[in-house]
Parts: C-alpha cells; structure tokens; sequence
C-alpha cells in the first residue's frame, strides 16, 4: 500500500508532497522535516496535516479502503470505488 500512497502523492502540489514523504515514508520527526525545509515547525505541521487530507481525498477518489476496529487499514482495492470506509 505504501508504494500506491507515494504513487498518488506525485500529484500533490510540492511543499505537500515533500512534507508528506519526509514525515511520513522517511520517518522523520515534523521538528527535523521543519528544519530540513527550512520552516517553522507550525508550517511543518501544517503542511503534514494538508499533505495527508489531500491525498486522503485522492485516495477516497480511487480506491477501496476497509479498516479494522482500531483504524488500521486490513484490506484494499485500487479498482472501482462503490463504499468506502477510511480514516486518513
């Protein structure tokens, strides 16, 4: 699932895209991804919380999502979307 989500934040506009994979597929800290961009560490996490709503969004759009009772994505499609169910 992972390699869909950095395939579907190609889209995004850039400051998004970039915040979204530093934090969230390289694992830095919103505080390290702030400095490495050179932000404050309000615009960092703005730009994490924006970046992921967007491609949730884009996500909703595309695909079928199911999560377990903890939020937890237990299955997916990315074919045609007919009932979605997603916490992003």
């Amino acid at each position: 699932m992972s390699q869909c989500l950095i395939s579907m934040s190609a889209g995004l506009p850039e400051h998004y895209r970039e915040a979204l994979l530093l934090s969230e597929f390289e694992g830095l800290t919103q505080a390290e991804m702030a400095r490495r961009a050179e932000i404050s560490l309000s615009g960092a996490k703005s730009r994490v919380q924006r970046g992921r709503r967007m491609l949730g969004d884009r996500l909703i759009t595309c695909c079928r999502v199911e999560s377990d009772a903890a939020g937890r994505v237990s299955d997916y499609d990315t074919g045609a979307v007919t009932d979605v169910a997603v916490k992003v």
